[in-house]
């Protein structure tokens, strides 16, 4: 099974971004989401989707760019998690 982003449906996760409402803290290569600071209001006060929608607008650009497989396509990935642009 795939351990995708919740935010960006980036499929190579080492762990699952949550489980049983515990974050992983992991941060996606590629968004750079990191599990766990969405639910901080006073540090990272932004939504799963709130946080999508701005990295869509200013940005997706790899955040870790070595990470970034052949063949890539945002479009693809964001079917991770029925997302479409």
């Amino acid at each position: 099974m795939n351990n995708n982003c919740l935010v960006c449906g980036y499929d190579q996760l080492e762990e699952p971004q949550y489980v049983k409402e515990v974050p992983s803290y992991e941060i996606c290569p590629f968004c750079g989401f990191e599990a766990g600071f969405d639910d901080d209001a006073a540090s990272y006060p932004l939504t799963i989707p709130e946080y999508r929608a701005k990295w869509l607008k200013n940005s997706t650009s790899w955040f870790a760019p070595t990470d970034k497989p052949e063949n890539w396509a945002l479009k693809e990935q964001l079917k991770n998690i029925n997302f479409e642009v």
